[in-house]
C-alpha cells in the first residue's frame, strides 16, 4: 500500500528521477486528505482501482471498477491521474461529488463524500 501511495504521490510531484530517490521515499507523508480510494487511468478514463476499508469511499458505496465520469460537475475523461487526484483531495470535512458508471447499470451513480485524513500504511 505504501509503495502504491508513493507512486500516486510521485505522479503528483512529477518525475523524481533516480538521484536522491531514497530521500524522497523516506519523506512520504503518513496521511493524506481524501476519500480513501485509489484511482487508475484505463484507456484515458479514471476508474476506482481500490477502496480502502472503513474509508469515506467505502462508506459512501464506491466500488472497484466504478468508472469516474465527473468530479464536482467536471467531466474527467482524458485528464491525467494527478489532475483527477487533485480534484478528489481537499480539506478534511469538505465534500466532493463523484459521479460514476457501474457495470450492469445504465444510469450513473452520484456520491457526495466527505473528505477525511486517510492513514497510509
Amino acid at each position: 500500500m505504501r509503495a502504491i501511495s508513493f507512486l500516486l504521490l510521485a505522479s503528483l510531484l512529477g518525475s523524481l528521477g533516480t538521484a536522491g530517490a531514497e530521500d524522497d521515499i523516506s519523506s512520504i507523508p503518513d496521511t493524506v486528505c481524501g476519500i480513501g480510494a485509489e484511482i487508475a487511468i484505463i484507456k484515458g478514463k479514471p476508474i476506482i482501482a481500490e477502496v480502502l476499508p472503513k474509508s469515506p469511499a467505502f462508506g459512501a458505496g464506491l466500488q472497484v471498477n466504478d468508472k469516474i465520469v465527473e468530479i464536482n460537475g467536471k467531466k474527467v475523461a482524458g485528464l491525467k491521474l494527478d489532475q483527477v487526484i487533485q480534484l478528489i483531495r481537499g480539506l478534511p470535512g469538505t465534500h466532493v461529488i463523484i459521479t460514476v458508471l457501474r457495470s450492469g447499470n445504465p444510469a450513473p451513480f452520484t456520491f457526495v463524500i466527505e473528505r477525511a485524513a486517510i492513514q497510509l500504511d
